[in-house]
C-alpha cells in the first residue's frame, strides 16, 4: 500500500515537472481537470485510512502516541484542524457506503459530510432500510448538487422514502419556535481593541433582524454600486463587494447620527430595504399555522410572519403580478426595484450554469443588447456576476485568416419560450465536454438547439425553495428513482 502511494507522489512530482517542457492548451486544461478529480479520491481516501487508523488505534500502539499527534509530528498541521479530521473521518465511517463513494471520487468529501449528516437527522422512526434509501437518492443527487442544496433536501428525501414521517403543521411550528428562542440567546455583538487603524468586529443576529440589516446594507451598497456605473466613477468602481458593503454600512451609521431629515442626507432613504417572504397559497389559506420562506430559504415562524406584518415593507412574491411594473419598454436603460426584484425570484444568484454569486453582487444583462435595440423587461434580463456578465457579452466579429469577419465562438444566453434563460456554450465546449451524438448534431446542423441541449434546465429560483414538484430537486429526485429501478 506504500509503495503504490510513493510510486504516486512521484506521478504527481513528473506532472509537475512536466510543466517545464512545451504543453498545448488543451493537455494543459485536461490535466488540471484529473488532478482535480485525483484530490477529490485522496482526500475522500485520507479520510478513510484516518477512520481505519483510528478504529485500530493504530497510531497508539506503533507509537504510543495519539494519531492527531503522529499527524501534526512535522509542525505543518495545526492540532484543532487534524483533530476536526479525525472526528469527521469517525463520524462518516458509521455511512461506509456514502465514505466509500469519497473515496473513489464520486462525491467530494464535503458532499459526504452533507449526506450522512442528512441521513442521521431524519426522524428516528425511520428504519436501516429506509435510511439506506435516503442515502441513495443523496448520493445519485450529489451527482449534481453541492453540498449545500444536499443539506437542503430533507424534506425532499422524506417523501419518497417516508412521507408519514414528515412533521406535522404543529411540530415544524414548535421547532421554528423554538429555534427563534435560540437565536434570540445567542445574538451578541463584540468589538476587537483598534488594530492598525481598524477595529474588527462579529456577532450573531436572529433570523429577521439579521436579513433586515444584511438587505439594508446590501440595497444601499447595490444602489451606489450602480450609480457609479452610469457615472463613469472609476474609483467607486474599483471597489471590491466587501468595501462597498462597508462603505454602505459606514452611511447606515451616518445616517443615524445626523439629525437633519432625508433631502439633507440625514436620513436613511424610505425604501432601502425590502423584506421578501415566500408562501404557499394552501399556507396562506391556514393561517393558524402559516409559515414562510424568506427569499434564500430561510424558514420563518408564524410569529416571525406577524413581526414582519406589523412593521416591514412586504413586496409580493408574485412574478408579473399587477401592482409590479415589469416592463420599462426603451425609456429607461437600467432596471427598477421592482424589474430587480422579479429577476431576484426568478433567478435568485447568478444565473450561470454552477454559479452561486448572491444577486445582491450581479449585473444585470440585457440578452438583446440595450444598444441594439434590446427593451429592459423581464424577459430580457438575467442576473449575471461581473465574471459571468463580461463572458457573455457579444464580442465583436473578429477577423479569419481569409479577411472574413466571423462571429466569436463564446458563451451565449437566449430566453426559452417559458421567460426562462438558456445559456448556449461555445462549440469548443461541447467539442471537448458534449457526447458523440450531440457532438454529430452540432456538426450537422450548425445551429444553437444543439448547442443547448448541453447546458443545464433551470426552474424558477423561488419554486426551488419549497421543492415543489417542477423544482431542479425534484427532477434530480426523480433519476435517483430511476437510477435505483
Amino acid at each position: 500500500m506504500t509503495a503504490a502511494i510513493e510510486h504516486a507522489l512521484t506521478d504527481v512530482d513528473a506532472v509537475r515537472t512536466g510543466m517545464g517542457e512545451p504543453v498545448c492548451d488543451s493537455e494543459m486544461v485536461h490535466a488540471l481537470e484529473l488532478m482535480v478529480a485525483l484530490q477529490r479520491r485522496v482526500n475522500g481516501t485520507v479520510s478513510v485510512l484516518i477512520a481505519a487508523a483510528e478504529s485500530r488505534n493504530a497510531a497508539q500502539r506503533t507509537t504510543n502516541s495519539p494519531l492527531e499527534v503522529v499527524l501534526t509530528a512535522s509542525g505543518q498541521e495545526s492540532v484543532p484542524h487534524v483533530r476536526n479530521q479525525v472526528f469527521q473521518a469517525g463520524i462518516l465511517a458509521t455511512r461506509p457506503k456514502v465514505h466509500d463513494a469519497a473515496a473513489t471520487g464520486r462525491i467530494t468529501l464535503g458532499q459526504a459530510r452533507a449526506i450522512r449528516d442528512v441521513v442521521e437527522e431524519l426522524p428516528q422512526t425511520l428504519n436501516e432500510s429506509q435510511k439506506t434509501a435516503a442515502e441513495e437518492i443523496l448520493l445519485c443527487a450529489a451527482e449534481q448538487m453541492p453540498a449545500d442544496k444536499l443539506r437542503a433536501m430533507s424534506d425532499a428525501v422524506l417523501d419518497q422514502v417516508a412521507p408519514e414521517a414528515k412533521d406535522t403543521p404543529e411540530e415544524r411550528q414548535a421547532k421554528l419556535e423554538a429555534r427563534d428562542a435560540r437565536a434570540i440567546r445567542r445574538r451578541s455583538l463584540r468589538f476587537s481593541p483598534p488594530t492598525d487603524g481598524s477595529i474588527d468586529f462579529h456577532g450573531s443576529l436572529p433570523v429577521i433582524e439579521g436579513t433586515r440589516l444584511k438587505n439594508l446594507v446590501d440595497s444601499i451598497s447595490s444602489r451606489d454600486y450602480r450609480k457609479a456605473k452610469d457615472h463613469a466613477d472609476r474609483d467607486r468602481l474599483a471597489a471590491t463587494p466587501d468595501q462597498r458593503l462597508a462603505d454602505a454600512l459606514i452611511k447606515v451609521l451616518d445616517a443615524a447620527l445626523q439629525k437633519g431629515d432625508a433631502d439633507s442626507g440625514g436620513a436613511i432613504p424610505a425604501g432601502s430595504a425590502q423584506v421578501t417572504v415566500l408562501m404557499r397559497e394552501s399556507d396562506l389559506r391556514d393561517r393558524a399555522m402559516a409559515t414562510g420562506l424568506l427569499a434564500d430559504g430561510t424558514q420563518l415562524s408564524a410569529g416571525g410572519l406577524r413581526r414582519l406584518l406589523c412593521d416591514a415593507e412586504l413586496v409580493p412574491a408574485v412574478l408579473g403580478g399587477s401592482s409590479e411594473l415589469l416592463d420599462l419598454g426603451r425609456g429607461r436603460r437600467l432596471a427598477s426595484p421592482a424589474l430587480r426584484h422579479a429577476v431576484a425570484l426568478r433567478d435568485g444568484h447568478c444565473a450561470f450554469p454552477n454559479c452561486t454569486v448572491p444577486l445582491n453582487r450581479c449585473e444585470l444583462h440585457h440578452v438583446a443588447p440595450w444598444q441594439q435595440g434590446g427593451p429592459t423587461k423581464l424577459t430580457n434580463l438575467i442576473a449575471l456576476c461581473v465574471h459571468h456578465h463580461q463572458l457573455c457579452e457579444p464580442a465583436p466579429p473578429a477577423m479569419d485568416q481569409d479577411g472574413y469577419a466571423r462571429a466569436v465562438d463564446q458563451w451565449r444566453v437566449r430566453m426559452r419560450s417559458d421567460g426562462m434563460p438558456e445559456f448556449i456554450p461555445p462549440v469548443a465546449w461541447v467539442a471537448r465536454t458534449g457526447p458523440a451524438e450531440s457532438l454529430e448534431r452540432v456538426d450537422n446542423a450548425n445551429h444553437e438547439d444543439g448547442l443547448a441541449a448541453q447546458a443545464p434546465s433551470r426552474t424558477l429560483y423561488a419554486l426551488t425553495l419549497f421543492g415543489d414538484p417542477e423544482s431542479a430537486d425534484a427532477r434530480a429526485r426523480a433519476g435517483a428513482e430511476a437510477g435505483r429501478t
